[in-house]
């Protein structure tokens, strides 16, 4: 007796204190800070520019995400290092940015770079509570706007400010917004128009207090949005519309001032430092984001909605992206860690009750109750389980229990006493209620059906069949799943057996019937459906099938089934198949037999096994927005040059290895985002899809022809975008190849031919013919000196492309390679082929096939091994000080090795942790025939000094190699950073190159 009232005070207790419990909703979010690539983790504002890619306005500059990696300004003449504190795109695409060292002042970005606009010298330390632009061209002008200082604006080539406290005697500005060729400003003392022209007068508007935050935008019409400390609405046409009065209660104003943002037409962003909130335009509800809903911070200092519908919020700490809030999680639900959903039912409009393992827990729209079921008989180790919910004609719900059978409940979660008239022994596992109001009572062992008459036992399905749910299915029919013996359909009085093909077939949990009549059927082994009297597998769209355990089968009142399945629930409309995991924001896996209800407003929810997720569909991307996924060509390179992609390319046989340079994002999940491509006159059909981390696309050694690339981008939601094609790319011809090379030289053949007949035919022509003979064979050594020269820069092609198919086949070893040691080895060996193929490509391409011109050389090369250890080439800066000096073949090869070897080892070691420096480079013709090479960098340096000459390194061991060879020495420095200083002895056979 005493353990029986102890266990009731306890839930006495627990139903007391969770009657006052608020459970926050939860979203799936993504953190972007410093370590992510941000330059400064305090963000002011986020912007997306027309190409995709996302801007963060941060304390320490602008820093540029385009889905793969990071970049920025920082270090430009025109805007420096200097904090953003906000970033708009004008009309015509270009960015506006507001900075601050120690005054205000804006620049534009457009195709060409920064541009400032003439400095404001406008200082304060007040709050940004406005920023935005108005009109285009020479009739621009830019407006900034401060708590206590007033507006601040720009045009016709100048600043001026308006001082409303020293004009107008008003204190504070809240908020500002451009309003035709005005502009209105909410104050402390109310809202006021104003324009540039002078005009200043009192907005009579009746908002129920000041408004604290203004915002319209061009697809508004006249609507200009407005919010209170505790209401929400808008103003048109000189009348006010309030949304709602309970919007901002809970907003600290320390900041003064608040801010609007829109969600794509579906809502409002509404948010200050301290607090975010979101106001549904669909249904009126507001939701409150913070950090117990995943995010950073509470508040925000900015909100941004991308073209997908990502919402990237701002803040001190960094930024977080919400992928989407299709859906609303509600997690820990019933105490003491548990959070699994085994059953949801909607009992009165928008209120919510919900079964698990440790009783149930009801939702009234803003509150959560939680009622643990205390039971005096119940061992310690076994848990309630709630497997369903029945409405009855009181209004009171029916509860079936692992361990408490049936029991009844108030709307109030209140457990009334009320017993069957038969005693009933067996395992609950479903209750439902059919047309005429019966109830029927489903336990693993029987099947009962109640009413005002009493209780009996429902007997055409076999006693040894164990019914796992219950379903009413309308039009008088009801079905009973069970465990292996298939499933039962009662109409009217009468009651058939189905069974499938398979055991798995066969163990049944869950029935639909939906608006066409049509009975769907989820097994063990997947979804079916019954045709006539047949049960055969369901087949949705172009073959596609669920061949997973379906515990789960609803429609929504747009005709869409729903399938919940042991890893996700599916979206079926008819033609569209999507598919909803955790990675898309549903709380858990796996769905649960009664887990499902949709409300009377539309709304519908899952119970998973981590909680309860309840679906918006106006907050889903349903429709990826196709601009989002279509990638850019944004220029075409080849042997160092760069083209336009937006004209056809004619190319000389010699630039046959070309990159395709690409642009493009989803940011649904950007590290999931998968790209494939194909080139027309090279593949036969598309790539493979790959994960989308390289910005490039390249092809090696092509054939002379015609290309064109097309590309395509897949997102994480499996939509795939729209092709992308580049223009014409032409390869031409060896001369050796092309028609007037090989007519000409039919036609010396032919002369021969012809010379040879006539010296045996015509003797007496033997003068005449003498003097052709040798007029023909003069040209014929003309003809043979410069076949000699194309055949020795042949020759140099030929050893550059062995060259390269080796580095390729190291590359291709490498990819196969999962030992990070031998890849670096097989990456280090690319690299030297690569030195020694650059000699011959430089060669080959100049006029002169026996000397180099050293400094080109040398900066290609470094080029090549910056991109090749570098994610980002702006992170160390290499400047090379080298005139023009042309060298025979073999010291270049020489020099080469050396340049490789030195500056590899400076790229992976001098800058650990992305680290950012400086490598010099240098190559002289000292005294006499000696070169001179000097290599330095200002990173973090080497352990040990000197560097001895049986140095286990190979790099260092080839480089001391070759140093010797050439009666060379090499001196090292550790004082600062790392410097080697290398003479060499250089032994002159060829002198300068040949000139045009």
């Amino acid at each position: 007796m005493y353990k029986t009232v102890i266990k009731v005070f306890s839930f006495l207790f627990v139903t007391l204190f969770a009657a006052n419990l608020v459970f926050s909703q939860s979203y799936n979010t993504q953190f972007y800070n410093e370590s992510n690539g941000l330059f400064n983790s305090k963000i002011w504002d986020i912007l997306q520019d027309r190409s995709g890619r996302m801007w963060f306005g941060t304390r320490s500059g602008i820093s540029v995400y385009d889905g793969i990696s990071w970049s920025g300004f920082i270090n430009t003449d025109s805007i420096g290092r200097y904090e953003c504190f906000a970033l708009r795109m004008d009309d015509d695409g270009n960015i506006k940015a507001l900075f601050r060292n120690p005054s205000f002042f804006v620049a534009t970005y457009t195709k060409d770079g920064w541009k400032r606009l003439p400095p404001s010298g406008f200082i304060t330390g007040n709050e940004i509570c406005s920023f935005f632009t108005t009109g285009r061209g020479d009739n621009e002008k830019v407006y900034i706007c401060t708590e206590n200082d007033g507006i601040i604006w720009h045009g016709n080539d100048a600043w001026k400010t308006l001082l409303l406290n020293e004009e107008y005697g008003i204190d504070i500005v809240y908020s500002a917004c451009p309003l035709g060729d005005s502009v209105l400003i909410s104050t402390n003392k109310g809202l006021y128009f104003w324009n540039t022209a002078g005009t200043f007068r009192s907005a009579d508007i009746a908002f129920p207090s000041k408004p604290r935050g203004l915002y319209t935008q061009k697809e508004f019409g006249n609507k200009i949005y407005a919010a209170g400390e505790d209401w929400f609405g808008y103003l048109e046409n000189d009348s006010v519309k309030i949304l709602s009065e309970k919007l901002t209660s809970n907003f600290d104003f320390n900041v003064l001032s608040l801010r609007i943002e829109p969600d794509n037409n579906s809502g409002f962003y509404i948010f200050n430092y301290f607090t975010l909130n979101y106001f549904s335009l669909k249904d009126s509800s507001v939701t409150r984001l913070r950090s117990k809903s995943g995010l950073i911070t509470d508040g925000a200092t900015c909100v941004f909605t991308d073209r997908e519908n990502n919402a990237w919020i701002g803040s001190p700490r960094g930024a977080n992206k919400i992928s989407s809030r299709r859906f609303i999680n509600y997690l820990d639900l019933f105490g003491e860690g548990e959070g699994e959903v085994s059953a949801i039912m909607e009992y009165e409009p928008g209120k919510i009750i919900f079964g698990g393992n440790n009783g149930y827990t009801m939702f009234d729209g803003e509150k959560f109750r939680h009622f643990p079921i205390p039971d005096p008989n119940r061992s310690r180790s076994e848990k309630e389980r709630i497997l369903d919910f029945q409405l009855d004609t009181k209004g009171n719900i029916w509860v079936a229990s692992t361990t408490n059978g049936f029991f009844l409940i108030d709307k109030t979660g209140k457990k009334l006493n009320y017993k069957l008239d038969i005693p009933v022994k067996e395992r609950a596992t479903s209750v439902i209620m059919d047309k005429d109001k019966n109830l029927w009572f489903v336990t693993n062992g029987n099947v009962y059906i109640h009413n005002d008459a009493g209780t009996k036992i429902y007997t055409d399905i076999p006693k040894n069949h164990v019914i796992r749910k219950a379903f009413n299915l309308g039009d008088s029919t009801l079905g009973f799943t069970t465990v292996l013996e298939g499933f039962y359909l009662r109409r009217g009085n009468v009651t058939t057996h189905y069974m499938g093909q398979t055991k798995e077939g066969n163990s049944v949990f869950t029935l639909e019937k939906d608006r066409k009549g049509k009975i769907w059927i989820g097994t063990l082994a997947g979804l079916f459906e019954l045709n006539g009297e047949k049960v055969q597998r369901a087949i949705l769209n172009d073959g596609d099938s669920v061949a997973r355990p379906v515990y789960l089968l609803m429609e929504d009142r747009s005709g869409n089934l729903w399938i919940g399945t042991d890893f996700g629930v599916y979206k079926y409309n008819g033609s569209i198949v999507r598919k909803y995991s955790t990675k898309d924001g549903l709380s858990g896996n796996e769905l649960n037999r009664a887990g499902g209800v949709i409300e009377k407003n539309g709304r519908i929810w899952f119970g998973t096994n981590f909680g309860a997720s309840c679906y918006y569909e106006e907050l889903d991307n349903n429709g990826t927005n196709e601009t989002a996924l279509l990638l850019k060509i944004n220029r075409i390179t080849s042997s160092g040059i760069s083209y336009a992609s937006d004209a056809d390319i004619s190319l000389s046989e010699n630039s046959n290895d070309i990159s395709f340079i690409i642009s493009g994002c989803s940011f649904i999940n950007e590290k999931e985002n998968r790209i494939s491509w194909k080139l027309d006159g090279e593949d036969k059909e598309w790539k493979k899809e790959v994960l989308y981390q390289s910005n490039e696309i390249y092809y090696n050694n092509l054939a002379p022809g015609d290309y064109r690339l097309h590309v395509r981008m897949r997102n994480s939601d499996g939509v795939l975008g729209p092709e992308t094609v580049s223009s014409v790319i032409t390869i031409e011809k060896p001369f050796y190849l092309k028609w007037w090379f090989l007519a000409a030289s039919a036609m010396l053949i032919a002369a021969i031919a012809y010379s040879g007949q006539n010296y045996y035919s015509q003797r007496k022509y033997n003068r005449f013919l003498q003097e052709e003979v040798n007029k023909v064979t003069a040209e014929l050594t003309e003809a043979e000196k410069t076949y000699r020269e194309t055949l020795l820069k042949e020759i140099h092609h030929r050893i550059k492309n062995n060259l390269q198919v080796v580095s390729s086949l190291l590359s291709l070893h490498g990819n196969t390679v999962r030992d990070e040691e031998i890849n670096e080895i097989l990456r280090e060996s690319r690299n030297r082929i690569r030195s020694m193929a650059m000699i011959h490509e430089k060669l080959y391409s100049s006029k002169s096939y026996s000397s180099l011109n050293i400094s080109s050389y040398v900066k290609s090369l470094v080029d090549y091994l910056a991109r090749s250890y570098l994610s980002n080439t702006s992170q160390v800066k290499i400047e090379t000080q080298i005139p023009e000096l042309f060298l025979n073949i073999d010291i270049s090869v020489a020099i080469g090795l050396i340049v490789n070897e030195l500056v590899s080892n400076a790229l992976k070691y001098a800058f650990p942790g992305n680290r950012k420096g400086t490598i010099s480079i240098s190559i002289n013709q000292a005294d006499g025939n000696n070169i001179a090479i000097g290599l330095k960098d200002d990173g973090v340096g080497l352990d040990k000094e000197p560097i001895p000459e049986n140095m286990e390194t190979l790099g260092l061991r080839l480089v001391n190699m070759l140093v010797k060879q050439y009666d060379g020495k090499m001196e090292t420095d550790i004082t600062r950073g790392t410097s080697f200083n290398i003479t060499l002895k250089y032994r002159q056979e060829t002198s300068s190159p040949a000139r045009g």
